[in-house]
Order: C-alpha cells, then sequence, then structure tokens
C-alpha cells in the first residue's frame, strides 16, 4: 500500500504540473489560506496533491490481514471489507484538524467521474470542492494499479499502452474528460508516465525499500 501510494503521488504530480501548465482551470482547489470562494495558486495546489495521493489509501491499515492477501484473488466477503476502506480513511483523516483537508480525496477516489458507480455511493463527488484533485487522484491510481508489475501477485499488470486506452475509453464516464484530453495531447507527459510505470518502477521500488 505503502509503494503503491508513492508511485500515485508521483503520477499525480507530473500530471498536475502539465494539468497547470497547459489547462489550469482544470485542477482547481478551496485556497487553505484564503476565506471566501477563492482558488489555491498552481504551487498550492501541487502542495495539496501530493500528500493528498499519499493519504488516499490510509484506511487500509486498518484491514492489512486482507490487503496482504496477495496469492489469490479475494472473496466477497472481503471484497465487501476492501470497499470500506475510503470511508475507513476518510475517518482517520478526519480525527486530526491538519489531515481533514485530505478527507474528500480518501473518501472519493474510488468514485466514477459521472458520480453514478464506485464506493462509497453515500458520497457525491460531483459535488465536492475537491472534486479535480478526486478526479486526478482516481486516474493515478486505475493508472498504477493496473501497471504495477511488482506488488500485486494476484493480477496480470497491462502495459502503460493498454490502460491508456482504457482511460480513453472511459472518459467522461469513468475518468475525467479534460484530464485524460491532457495526457493523450501531451508528448512529453505521455513519456513521463511511461516511464515511471514501466522503466522506472523498479528504481522507485528499491529507493522505497
Amino acid at each position: 500500500t505503502f509503494t503503491h501510494s508513492v508511485m500515485v503521488s508521483y503520477l499525480a504530480e507530473a500530471i498536475g504540473k502539465h494539468i497547470l501548465a497547459a489547462r489550469p482551470e482544470l485542477l482547481r482547489i478551496p485556497s487553505s489560506y484564503l476565506e471566501g470562494n477563492v482558488y489555491a495558486s498552481p504551487a498550492e495546489v501541487l502542495d495539496y496533491i501530493v500528500p493528498a495521493a499519499l493519504f488516499h489509501d490510509i484506511g487500509k491499515n486498518g484491514m492489512i490481514p486482507i490487503i496482504n492477501t496477495q496469492h489469490r484473488k479475494l472473496n466477497d466477503y472481503e471484497f465487501n471489507i476492501i470497499q470500506t476502506h475510503p470511508q475507513k480513511g476518510s475517518d482517520y483523516l478526519s480525527s486530526d484538524p491538519d489531515f481533514l483537508i485530505y478527507q474528500p480525496v480518501a473518501l472519493g477516489h474510488h468514485r466514477s467521474y459521472d458520480g453514478t458507480r464506485g464506493y462509497p455511493l453515500s458520497f457525491d463527488n460531483t459535488a465536492s470542492p475537491y472534486r479535480d484533485a478526486i478526479d486526478l487522484i482516481h486516474i493515478c491510481d486505475c493508472l498504477d494499479a493496473a501497471t504495477d508489475y511488482l506488488s500485486r501477485n494476484y493480477h496480470r499488470a497491462k502495459p502503460f499502452d493498454v490502460v491508456l486506452n482504457e482511460l480513453k475509453a472511459g472518459r467522461g464516464t469513468e475518468y475525467n474528460p479534460d484530464m485524460v484530453d491532457v495526457i493523450l495531447s501531451d508528448r512529453e507527459l505521455y513519456n513521463d508516465l511511461k516511464m515511471l510505470t514501466e522503466q522506472n518502477r523498479e528504481n522507485i521500488y528499491y529507493d522505497i525499500y
């Protein structure tokens, strides 16, 4: 879970920088320093999304035996428990005012862009002032999980280009279409993400361990 969270933070930072350079209106979060309906500066946005990515799966710390089940697919009972990790993460982060601002990302990162699928269904990600950050972490979460060939023995990792086509197919329903378009149209970003998820993954894991 920790290596995954670090990978998601790297992906979120890489995509976030390119979004802020090309289309900053796509990544707006409330400013934590100013009162009222004021959006954070680009620097503040990056300062927010990196720790938000690191904390997004913190709820899994409450279900370690299931998370460590790597030799087989989870049964329905176990999967139902896994589906509670966004709410558990939200509860953890809400217990301390210093971490409360990351609670919406932990709670919403498994919700689809259009708000019709995912969990928990009780959380309306489409109405959250942190929706853009939730959308970004959702993309990065799925991107890393699908391409991970080192720490997920229960599934066969997909090549980056295959996952990119899945993002394209899910744009507007599962994934934020404008963010997907930035990824698809920016060759430098494409190369950065491909390097992170494929060639450089082992170096990142080595550094983490």
